[in-house]
């Protein structure tokens, strides 16, 4: 099969127009493959994540086992019929469905976006690894992993440009990217790096009541 078929069969009952979801799922392929994605390469909270955490999720993409929905309804249990999500809120990912929700208008057009992406590609390649209830992350940390994956991206394609610091914590993300691009070796984010970007993460209002909470993925195409 051609990554059209897949594409086809990926998004015919994720996406009302397929020629929009073929789009996506073209260029999400393309953003996983790209190589500033694939020049990511970190270890945080016991957690690494490189290219191959991204090249796994392009394969469970075009198998259809990592899924694409556009809505702008949360999910509820049963269906796209949640409270309506916040207009500042591109995409986000939904561990227990193994599902990347876009919001109606979302594209791939500018850096900002590609890296709003892959923050939430982040969080399905922690699920994917399947961690055990004993070992699972914190919604601050995994949300540190994302965002420090994030500013990666941004550097990597010379695109630190203003739409990259909107929010204290990608400054934060931005100076542990920092460290990590200009290591040769893998870099393992420091205590007192990831304890700063967990605060600053957890101090925001939208995050505030979650802080200290655990969040334990499933894997993604498993049971």
């Amino acid at each position: 099969m051609t990554i059209i078929d897949d594409a086809i069969n990926g998004v015919r009952h994720l996406l009302n127009d397929t020629a929009q979801g073929i789009r996506l799922f073209v260029g999400i392929n393309k953003l996983l493959l790209s190589p500033a994605v694939q020049k990511i390469r970190f270890s945080a909270e016991a957690v690494t994540i490189t290219g191959r955490s991204y090249l796994r999720l392009a394969s469970k993409m075009r198998s259809g086992q990592l899924h694409f929905v556009m809505s702008n309804r949360d999910w509820d249990g049963t269906g796209w019929n949640g409270p309506v999500v916040s207009g500042s809120v591109g995409a986000q990912y939904w561990d227990t469905i193994d599902t990347v929700q876009l919001l109606p208008g979302f594209t791939l057009s500018t850096f900002l976006d590609k890296a709003t992406l892959l923050h939430e590609l982040t969080h399905a390649a922690i699920d994917d690894m399947n961690l055990p209830k004993s070992r699972g992350l914190h919604i601050t940390e995994n949300e540190s992993i994302a965002y420090i994956a994030h500013m990666l991206y941004r550097r990597y394609t010379h695109s630190l440009t203003g739409d990259a610091f909107g929010l204290p914590q990608l400054r934060v993300a931005n100076e542990i990217a920092r460290n990590i691009a200009a290591s040769d070796t893998l870099y393992t984010v420091t205590q007192d790096e990831i304890r700063l970007l967990r605060n600053t993460i957890g101090n925001r209002p939208v995050y505030r009541s979650i802080r200290g909470k655990l969040q334990v993925g499933s894997g993604i195409g498993g049971p």
